[in-house]
């Protein structure tokens, strides 16, 4: 092989490898860096993940062993129910539904609103008042770690 296949070779696995490797390091998803209060009694603080970039996209789990960084649900974290992500001049606006587990003769909803903001790296909830940073990811491959 001559010196100019060879090198050509090397300049497109370089190119190749450098958008793999910006595709992997692009922080896609903001996340609670802790749980937060969204007022369902059950679970009564939930980790949740928002994509920014798509209309429904917001999921939700319960904090593992680790906090956020792992869950005590799943098998994978949940996708939100009538999720809904907006952009506004002052942030983001984002609503979904977390369903609720009822007993026999309850009367009621069978999940709860809830609506959050994220707005300079922090995400609140302004039906509880509950504040906390959130922190970027990759991807929500989030571990199961009950202890």
């Amino acid at each position: 092989m001559t010196r100019v296949g060879i090198s050509m070779i090397i300049a497109c696995a370089a190119a190749v490898g450098g958008r793999a490797q910006t595709a992997n390091s692009e922080q896609r998803y903001l996340v609670s860096a802790t749980p937060i209060d969204v007022g369902v009694r059950g679970p009564a603080r939930v980790c949740v993940g928002v994509d920014p970039t798509d209309r429904q996209g917001v999921w939700w789990w319960e904090a593992g062993a680790t906090g956020c960084d792992s869950r005590s649900t799943g098998p994978a974290v949940f996708h939100a129910d009538g999720a809904s992500v907006t952009k506004t001049a002052s942030g983001i606006e984002v609503r979904f539904r977390i369903p609720l587990v009822i007993g026999p003769g309850f009367q009621g909803a069978d999940h709860k609103d809830v609506t959050l903001t994220i707005r300079e790296g922090r995400l609140r909830v302004p039906a509880t008042g509950a504040d906390v940073a959130t922190t970027p990811r990759k991807n929500l491959e989030i571990p199961e770690r009950l202890r």
